[in-house]
Order: C-alpha cells, then sequence, then structure tokens
C-alpha cells in the first residue's frame, strides 16, 4: 500500500482465525478502523446482516468465524469494518455456490457444519490433493461415531494462551486430555462448537465433495513434506508412527 493511494488492500490467508485478520488490520496504517474494531463487528454477539445470517443459519451469538472468506480485498480510504465484512460475506456466498450449499445435504451436514469441518481441514492440510481424503477421515469418524481427535481443534482452544506471537500454539499429549474447552474434539464428541478458523475455497469443497475412503486415521509422514500416512486401523496408524 502506498500513500497515495485511493484504495487500499487487506489480505486475508487461508485458515486464519478472526484474531489474525485483526492483528493484519492493525499492521494497515491506511485504515480508518482498528483490528479491534473489526472483531466487534464479526465476533461473538455481533449483528450479522439477514442476507447471510439467514443463508447460513448462524446460532444466536455466534461470530462469522469462517465465513470471513480468505481472499485480498481493497477498501476506500475512510471506510467502515461494516463494509469489509459484508465484502468478506458476499465473496463467501459468490464462491460457495448455491448448488454448493445444497449438497452439503449430501453428507448429512447443514452448511454451518460443514465451514466447520472444512476449517479444520484446512488447519491440517498441507497438500491440496489431500483435502478430500482428510475431510473423509473426519467424516468416516462423525458417522461411526468417533471422536474427531483433531489437533487444531485444542490450538484454537489454547489460542495465544501458551505462546505469544501464535495463534496456533505446539500442543503436547497431555493437551489431549488436560485443555478443558467446548473445542477439545478428543474430549467432546461430534464437530466443535464453531468453524476454528476461515477455510478457503478447496478446503469448502473438500468437505462438501469428500473423498469415498475406509480411513480413520492420518498422521504426518516422516519427511515432513506435507504429506500424510493415512491407515483403517489403530494397528495401521501406529505401524505409520516415525
Amino acid at each position: 500500500t502506498n500513500a497515495g493511494a485511493t484504495q487500499i488492500r487487506v489480505q486475508v490467508i487461508e485458515g486464519w482465525r478472526m484474531e489474525q485478520i485483526a492483528s493484519a488490520i492493525d499492521q494497515n496504517k491506511l485504515l480508518s478502523f482498528s483490528g479491534a474494531d473489526f472483531l466487534a463487528t464479526v465476533g461473538p454477539n455481533a449483528t450479522a446482516p439477514d442476507w447471510f445470517a439467514a443463508v447460513v443459519t448462524l446460532p444466536p451469538g455466534g461470530s462469522l468465524e469462517g465465513f470471513l472468506f480468505p481472499d485480498t480485498y481493497e477498501l476506500s480510504l475512510g471506510e467502515t469494518p461494516t463494509a469489509l465484512r459484508d465484502a468478506m460475506l458476499r465473496n463467501f456466498l459468490a464462491r460457495v455456490t448455491p448448488q454448493m450449499r445444497s449438497d452439503t445435504a449430501a453428507q448429512g451436514l447443514t452448511l454451518y457444519q460443514t465451514v466447520t469441518l472444512a476449517s479444520i481441514v484446512e488447519r491440517e492440510a498441507r497438500v491440496d490433493s489431500e483435502r478430500p481424503l482428510i475431510a473423509s477421515v473426519y467424516l468416516n469418524r462423525l458417522r461411526k461415531p468417533m471422536a474427531l481427535d483433531a489437533d487444531p481443534t485444542i490450538q484454537y482452544a489454547l489460542g495465544q494462551t501458551r505462546t505469544v506471537g501464535t495463534w496456533w500454539p505446539q500442543i503436547t499429549v497431555d493437551d489431549y486430555s488436560g485443555v478443558l474447552s467446548p473445542y477439545n474434539t478428543y474430549l467432546n464428541s461430534g464437530l466443535p462448537p464453531s468453524p476454528i478458523a476461515n477455510p478457503g475455497l478447496a478446503s469448502i469443497q473438500a468437505a462438501i465433495y469428500p473423498s469415498s475412503s475406509p480411513y480413520y486415521y492420518f498422521r504426518a509422514t516422516c519427511t515432513a513434506d506435507g504429506h500424510h500416512k493415512f491407515a483403517v486401523t489403530m494397528a495401521e496408524q501406529q505401524a505409520n508412527a516415525c
């Protein structure tokens, strides 16, 4: 952004939580509003516009986490946080088409649940081709039913309480039982109460159109190249350990 610009760019990265968007807003000195102003517009108990809330059936008091569509936005000087919020929500409705929204029913999920699942896929996947497979693992677990055991949900619960400077801290085995939160999917069955991040289109598509797989487990490969090994049984999962 240059000082003479009349358009101010705000870039939102896939997998960011709304506090990370707020941080990016605070770093942009040309905007006329703060990150805190933005959070007041999109956070818990903020009033979502009717034209959006009706489409995604937001729970009462719920935030817009998950629906702040990752993209680069251009605002004019002096525009409000509401303008940025509405641009993000309109973008979500444009990219996640009416057909895609109705196709969520094929997985037995609402649109809100689908975006919640997509947010977990977004935080787990490093390789685009694996997104539909990771989504299939979680859907298989939901249907069995088994606990999701998704590490990013614990990271979301912890937030910045552990490591200053990151919203996605390293977690330990003790956290699986020690983090007492409705977002801990090791302790609580089913999906977390809300999305844990703002997923991009590829992760949303993966949640709506997952692979058909027999897998219930996955873990990172030993080469740390972003790929995962998938397993049907716990024995196979343990055999895939490094």
